[in-house]
């Protein structure tokens, strides 16, 4: 194991709200802390040399060698970029914790990708130099951070984040008829959820528009969809 210890009081904190996933890490690779990687990010190219991502922190992690400056990934050349956008029409969705107190800051381990071998999905940082240090990681997500996204993924005209759609108000005929709790894909379908009894299809029958300065998606009979119960 290394033989600096992570010191939980110097590592960066974030929002979970704050937090994309980009991939789950998977079992050890070799010698040298190689590690093998499910990418879950609709956005592959972050995953380039020196951009950093971020573990949650458990005291598992506590004997990974960490470079204490406290930084946060806007000094790297990071993008994050996840689990989410809403892409012609279609959304790819991740649960969005939204806490809203200082209270709720988590600690985040930084990992700075060294090299991705792409065609194996295996991945090597240059905090991991041993396999037993890439086995603590082993089923673990790791994630970048909406700054970074933005920073990285150019988005085409009528493409969104997703955690840009979370929490957008619906308005139909000048009336609110609710806010987005989550995005489902029912059928090859991406769905706005309001409540469990109310879901509208991304599609051009019920969604006009979606107005990111005034966070408000405009649909036209949606508020016929709602399922009475």
């Amino acid at each position: 194991m290394a033989t600096n210890r992570t010191e939980l009081q110097n590592l960066p904190r974030f929002l979970p709200s704050d937090m994309v996933v980009v991939g789950r890490f998977g079992r050890s690779v070799g010698l040298k802390g190689g590690i093998r990687i499910t990418i879950l990010t609709d956005f592959p190219e972050i995953l380039l040399s020196g951009n950093v991502f971020y573990v949650a922190y458990t005291d598992s992690l506590s004997l990974l060698k960490y470079d204490a400056t406290g930084k946060s990934s806007s000094h790297s050349n990071i993008s994050r970029a996840n689990d989410t956008i809403v892409q012609n029409k279609g959304v790819l969705t991740i649960s969005i914790y939204n806490p809203t107190h200082t209270k709720d800051l988590k600690a985040y381990l930084p990992l700075t990708l060294k090299h991705l071998h792409t065609s194996k999905n295996v991945a090597e940082f240059q905090e991991l130099t041993r396999r037993e240090e890439a086995e603590i990681l082993c089923n673990m997500f790791f994630y970048s951070t909406i700054d970074d996204t933005r920073e990285l993924c150019a988005l085409d005209e009528d493409e969104f984040f997703y955690f840009d759609i979370i929490g957008m108000h619906v308005v139909e005929d000048g009336v609110e008829i609710g806010i987005v709790k989550e995005i489902q894909e029912i059928a090859n379908t991406h769905y706005f959820v309001l409540d469990k009894h109310f879901l509208i299809p991304y599609i051009d029958r019920y969604v006009l528009s979606i107005d990111l300065d005034k966070r408000q998606i405009i649909t036209k009979d949606a508020r016929f969809l709602r399922v009475e119960h």
